[in-house]
Formats: C-alpha cells, structure tokens, sequence
C-alpha cells in the first residue's frame, strides 16, 4: 500500500537536510506499528473490567519494583563511597545527587555521571547486560543518594571548600 503523507514546511526542511540519515519509509512503518499496538492494548483494556483490578496490580509491583532497586542501588553507592571512592568522586556524585530534589534526571543522565565519576563502566555497575537491572534509574536514584549519604557524615571541614585564595 502507497500512502502520501503531509509533513509541515519547517519538518520537511528539516527531512530534506538528514535525507540521507533518514529511512523514512522504516521510520513510518515503524511509528504506525507502535501507534496500532497503543490503540490495540487500548481497546483490549476497555473489554475487561478486571483490567482496572489488574492494572493496579502492576502498578504495585512497579512501585515494590522500583524500591528494592532504589534500596540496592544506595546501599552500592554506599559501598562504593566509602570502600573505592576518592573524595572527588563522592563530591561530584553529591552535586548529582542534590539535583534530585525537586527536578527530574534522566536515567540515561544519571548513569553517565555515576560513570564518569565513579570511573566505572556500565558492566562494573550494573553487571553483564544492562537489562539485568528492570529499573536503572531507581538503581542510579538510590546509587546517588547512598553516595551523598555518606558525603553527608564527612567533617564539616573537608565538606567545606577551602579559599584557593586566602591571602588575596
């Protein structure tokens, strides 16, 4: 089946600059697909109502879910502060840390940094396969926090940056 479809000017610009990065065709095909799925599990969900009863359910299992990997990842960060960890490497994850309160981190952003400052890879983390880990970014959350946790019981005195300056 051909289909046309219409694209707005400034999108079509933008096409016509990465046409050649761009499968569209595969792009399309595969958008299409994900939107038939939603609409399909959609429809599916309106059938049964004992969907309701099991979609909490799964709720709470992603919630339970969610805190063993937040608890497993603080008690690593923790673990790893205070038996790997340069002082540098605490302070940096900390600031990482503190930017949880009240925004939201990607985990793809949280990771990068335990890594970079951890100077660890992905494996050394989380293990062979990143999908041994269902909720990375509970994992990455808990991590980053048990890391300021102990940050947290460091002398206020090292905390505190000293004047690089003192005599100026």
């Amino acid at each position: 089946m051909n289909i046309t479809v219409y694209v707005p000017d400034d999108l079509g610009s933008r096409i016509e600059l990465q046409r050649g990065n761009l499968k569209l065709s595969e792009i399309f095909q595969e958008a299409i697909e994900d939107k038939l799925a939603r609409l399909e599990v959609d429809e599916l969900a309106d059938l049964d109502p004992d969907n309701e009863r099991q979609l909490e359910r799964l709720i709470q299992s992603k919630y339970e879910s969610d805190k063993r990997w937040n608890t497993k990842g603080e008690r690593d960060g923790m673990l790893w502060a205070l038996k790997e960890a340069v002082y540098d490497q605490v302070a940096i994850l900390t600031s990482t840390a503190k930017m949880l309160e009240g925004s939201i981190l990607s985990e793809e952003y949280m990771l990068e940094q335990i890594y970079e400052a951890a100077n660890l890879t992905e494996e050394e983390l989380l293990g062979e396969g990143k999908d041994i880990i269902p909720n990375a970014k509970a994992y990455a959350e808990g991590f980053l926090l048990g890391v300021a946790a102990i940050h947290s019981r460091l002398p206020d005195e090292w905390v505190k940056c000293p004047d690089p300056h003192p005599h100026d």
